[in-house]
């Protein structure tokens, strides 16, 4: 028997065939309003003023410009406020934008085209769609004349970084793993350094209080969530910011590595108090002769994740709410009946 780790590629996580099969919808006006009265009474929305992106930066009235801003890739000269950003690539990019209450002139709404947005981020009606991934239209966003280009790092060296660049300054941020630098260079960049500080403060907090009330019900029981697309993959605590900040326990097999990949003749290293699964494939996981065996199985302690969910769980400025209100108590009830 082998055990393979794996680690994902320098790019948000891989969303499987069947993430988006939740529907898509595009979240009406009610559910925009929802989810920004709960990002303001958590703290998560910072003061954006009319929300067009134009106002002076609330926490940093003093800020100016032009200024040399770091980034991953190295250094960026902004010469005046931004007043016009876009963001490329995926939606995650958004994320940072929106988190510092500023509302993009374009962006993707979904990581995959075609994909539905994902719930936890709002897409108010004056921010244009734009195409995901490979599909950038590079003429297309010249004529929406930014000022200020957000793109994936991942991107940034190939011919479409090259091509932006000739538009407008380009900020490259990482899309996956750690968010808080990549939170603070977007901030930088929109003088909105103070924000940025309040968010990361009121996510930090939002987890360790969600962590304490995880850790008196579950205990030191353990979970495992394993994503079935393309094969069988437990999430574990390697995963930088992935669900286990949250106060559960992982199976000692998912302990130092990323991603766990779990053969159909190897499901006992999935064997937890309790199992989460999502993706394409859980109707074929949840149908392994091997898992139908393990115990978490046979009492009846396997939770089905929609993508959204699945996904949400990667502590994150924009996720970090959504998930602590709609996931994590559905991952706790199995424990508070066992």
């Amino acid at each position: 028997m082998t055990t393979t780790t794996l680690t994902r590629p320098d790019a948000r996580p891989w969303t499987p065939a069947g993430a988006h099969g939740y529907g898509h919808q595009i979240l009406d006006d009610a559910t925009r309003r929802e989810f920004l009265a709960g990002l303001a009474a958590a703290g998560l929305l910072a003061a954006c003023g009319d929300g067009t992106g134009n106002d002076e930066a609330a926490g940093d009235r003093d800020g100016s410009y032009p200024r040399t801003v770091s980034h991953v890739r190295g250094e960026l000269t902004i010469p005046a406020r931004p007043e016009r950003v876009v963001c490329l690539e995926n939606d995650a990019i958004a994320d940072y934008v929106f988190a510092l209450g500023v509302e993009p002139v374009a962006s993707p709404a979904a990581y995959d085209a075609g994909g539905a947005p994902n719930p936890w981020t709002p897409w108010p009606d004056s921010v244009q769609v734009l195409a995901s991934g490979q599909k950038t239209n590079v003429e297309l966003i010249a004529s929406l004349e930014p000022d200020l280009i957000v793109l994936n790092a991942a991107r940034y060296d190939d011919d479409l970084g090259d091509k932006l660049r000739g538009l407008a300054p380009v900020l490259p941020v990482e899309t996956f793993g750690p968010w808080r630098e990549p939170l603070r260079d977007v901030a930088e960049a929109l003088a909105r350094e103070t924000e940025a500080e309040a968010v990361i403060a009121d996510v930090d907090a939002q987890v360790s209080t969600t962590a304490d009330k995880v850790r008196a019900r579950a205990g030191d029981r353990t979970l495992a969530v394993i994503q079935a697309d393309g094969g069988y993959f437990g999430y574990g605590t390697g995963e930088e910011g992935y669900l286990y900040p949250y106060g559960f326990v992982a199976p000692t097999t998912f302990e130092g590595v990323d991603f766990l990949e779990i053969s159909a003749e190897q499901m006992e290293m999935a064997d937890a108090h309790v199992i989460a699964v999502g993706g394409a494939e859980t109707q074929a996981l949840l149908a392994e002769p091997l898992f139908e065996q393990l115990p978490a199985a046979r009492a009846g302690r396997v939770v089905e994740l929609t993508g959204p969910e699945l996904f949400s769980l990667y502590v994150g400025m924009a996720r970090t709410p959504w998930a602590v209100a709609n996931v994590v108590p559905k991952l706790l009830a199995p424990f508070e009946d066992s």
